[in-house]
């Protein structure tokens, strides 16, 4: 910059072009015979770079100082003293997959970690089994599933403890930079454990649960989409087989338990994909796997 066109030109102060006549003495490609023959190439790179650097990582502020008093200095370009300033943090897509039990969701996120290593996102964490698990630390066995107030207690306990897992693991975030997405995978989501209460319980009992959580719906619902995104698998007959843990119901049972499921899903105003029933099984991962590889990353 022209010391003589601009005030302590070595200074970051981008409200200096508020001022038209300083911006037409700006010239940073140079100008005539002798300007950066790239320049067009040069500014469509900036663009996308940006883009990416955007959808691909969170930018966070390491102090509450202001960017305008960052001290700066001139190398290839005007560029921070310092590199603390911010934390570059790699976001994270979170998967949720939906489903009547003994749909197969299991088995699938776990194909689907099994083929992360080839792709070009990562997963980082895996949560599943949680209803089996939940199961066997409360003691319940499925011949005590069929006493619904035992069913109600734990209902309740696996939507607290999915609430709970679901905020601890979005405030966690790999400490590395990576150029690859990282992807957290659940084996059921929110919707899951209110559309079993809405079934199996009452509507009072479901709208009770449904207050409890209002706030994670809500914000559920403003990222569905974004770095949340949510499948409902259907039943498919060779899915439904004895696991000695819960009750194997006829498939009619589980369709409906589906239809109820993507109509929660509706209200609440959360945007979720189907994998359908005529997908064969040893298809659902590689669909699974092509939707998350079309996710913006870089």
């Amino acid at each position: 910059m022209d010391a003589s066109v601009y005030e302590n030109p070595n200074e970051f102060n981008p409200d200096r072009f508020k001022e038209e006549n300083l911006y037409n003495n700006f010239f940073p490609f140079g100008f005539g015979k002798k300007s950066c023959a790239e320049r067009d190439l040069a500014m469509i790179e900036m663009k996308v770079i940006l883009i990416k650097l955007l959808t691909s990582y969170t930018f966070e502020q390491t102090n509450k100082e202001s960017i305008l008093k960052i001290q700066t200095h001139w190398d290839i370009a005007n560029q921070p003293v310092t590199t603390s300033f911010h934390q570059v943090i790699p976001k994270t897509t979170y998967i949720f997959i939906s489903g009547a039990h003994l749909v197969g969701k299991t088995t699938l996120i776990n194909k689907v970690k099994d083929e992360s290593n080839s792709s070009k996102f990562k997963v980082v964490t895996i949560l599943s089994e949680l209803g089996r698990e939940t199961l066997k630390e409360m003691a319940i066995t499925k011949e005590d599933l069929k006493d619904l107030t035992v069913k109600k207690h734990y209902q309740k306990k696996l939507l607290e403890k999915q609430v709970e897992i679901f905020k601890s693991s979005y405030a966690t975030y790999p400490s590395h930079i990576s150029f690859v997405t990282s992807v957290v995978l659940f084996d059921r989501s929110i919707i899951d454990n209110l559309t079993y209460c809405k079934i199996y319980h009452s509507e009072e009992l479901y709208l009770e649960m449904k207050e409890n959580v209002k706030n994670v719906l809500e914000f559920l619902a403003e990222n569905s989409n974004k770095c949340f995104h949510f499948f409902v698998v259907e039943p498919r007959e060779e899915t439904i087989k004895e696991d000695g843990v819960r009750m194997v119901e006829p498939i009619s049972d589980l369709r409906k338990f589906t239809k109820v499921m993507k109509e929660i899903y509706k209200e609440n105003g959360i945007h979720f994909r189907v994998i359908k029933d005529d997908v064969p099984l040893n298809d659902r991962s590689k669909y699974l796997e092509n939707y998350i590889n079309s996710l913006e990353v870089i």
